[in-house]
């Protein structure tokens, strides 16, 4: 029993002797060697642009987009779609071209609207699809297809299905409109 007295009491005396020398070594680093924490310090936020270097942001953004998507239009739909012959005579004739071109501050990014128009001679109709590009990731973020300038086909806008013309304006804004 002797010996378990000794072993508690050797136990406390380590518990007090280190809690004495974190103790000193807390003193020590704070009076001698000038260590102190001190509180970290807080970011200020950069004074707001002014609307003169907003909007020359705004028209120099907005040109690059006009630059990046005529590259963008050149590279991947430049060249005229040849027409397609079909039994019975005629030709299923495809045109192409940029309808319009946003830079969006709140995506970031150069989004472009490819205007693709099909024609079909028997039974005569045409199919236009509007197609909403990421310029600088080459991606299609949404479609609107309609058949004889009425009847949508096929809406969507980043994943989200649409069922109108103006339901596909509408979610199109945020990228085509600031």
């Amino acid at each position: 029993m002797t010996t378990h007295g000794r072993t508690g009491k050797r136990n406390l005396r380590s518990m007090y002797i280190y809690k004495t020398v974190g103790t000193v070594a807390a003193l020590l680093c704070g009076s001698i060697f000038g260590c102190e924490q001190r509180p970290v310090a807080t970011a200020v936020a950069p004074p707001a642009p002014n609307p003169q270097q907003l909007a020359k942001f705004k028209y120099e953004m907005d040109e690059k987009c006009a630059g990046d998507a005529r590259a963008w239009f050149k590279a991947n739909h430049s060249e005229p779609l040849a027409p397609m012959k079909v039994q019975g005579g005629g030709e299923i004739l495809t045109s192409e071209g940029l309808d319009q071109n946003h830079y969006s501050r709140k995506f970031n990014g150069c989004f472009a609207v490819l205007v693709t128009t099909t024609t079909f001679p028997h039974p005569a109709q045409v199919v236009m699809s509007h197609g909403m590009y990421d310029v600088n990731e080459n991606a299609r973020v949404g479609v609107l297809v309609l058949k004889d300038f009425q009847t949508v086909t096929a809406c969507e806008v980043a994943g989200t299905k649409c069922t109108s013309k103006a339901e596909f304006e509408s979610m199109a804004r945020d990228y085509l409109v600031e």
